[in-house]
């Protein structure tokens, strides 16, 4: 139930965002697309299992599919290849705050660049890489770098809950596996 709350919270933020910050098809100014749910899926991938977090990138893709518009399962492929790229990178981080931002950062980019192939490919989009990067990337990775400070935070508060809660689960246990050694 904790899951629910912090993604629909993060979720929402992202809904606001969106709202306050709307997206711009014509290229004539800078686009943010706000990546609050992304940074949050990523930061807690690093503590998921490999199945989990497949099925995590999978559904919120597919969520972010529906929401947008856009074609099927072109953000949910992108967010599944993501994920994959992170799961394999994160094992080889610490926990520290700079490379967990760091790495969100990096995937944050990397979905960019993955959808901006996708979208090149199947000829959805006439922007150029240059223009993408300009117009796009560039204001979201920066917006995108104080809200992963903001998410990290609320990712901090999310686990420190998810072990305050298994710790109590564990203290009500009846056998101590601790004692039968």
């Amino acid at each position: 139930m904790i899951h629910f709350l912090f993604f629909g919270a993060v979720f929402l933020l992202d809904l606001l965002l969106m709202t306050l910050l709307p997206i711009d098809f014509s290229s004539m100014r800078f686009v943010f697309i706000p990546s609050t749910m992304f940074i949050f899926m990523i930061y807690c991938a690093r503590t998921y299992s490999f199945k989990k977090s497949m099925l995590l990138a999978l559904g919120l893709g597919f969520l972010y599919d529906l929401q947008l518009f856009q074609q099927m399962f072109e953000l949910t492929l992108v967010y599944v290849t993501v994920m994959l790229v992170a799961k394999q990178w994160s094992n080889h981080l610490s926990e520290s705050m700079f490379e967990t931002i760091t790495l969100a950062l990096v995937t944050l980019f990397l979905k960019e660049w993955l959808l901006f192939v996708g979208l090149r490919l199947t000829q959805v989009t006439e922007w150029h890489f240059f223009d993408w990067m300009a117009y796009r990337v560039f204001p979201t990775l920066l917006l995108a770098t104080l809200l992963s400070v903001f998410v990290y935070g609320w990712y901090t508060m999310y686990d420190q809950i998810m072990l305050d809660i298994t710790s109590k689960i564990r203290r009500s246990e009846k056998l101590r596996w601790y004692q039968h050694k």
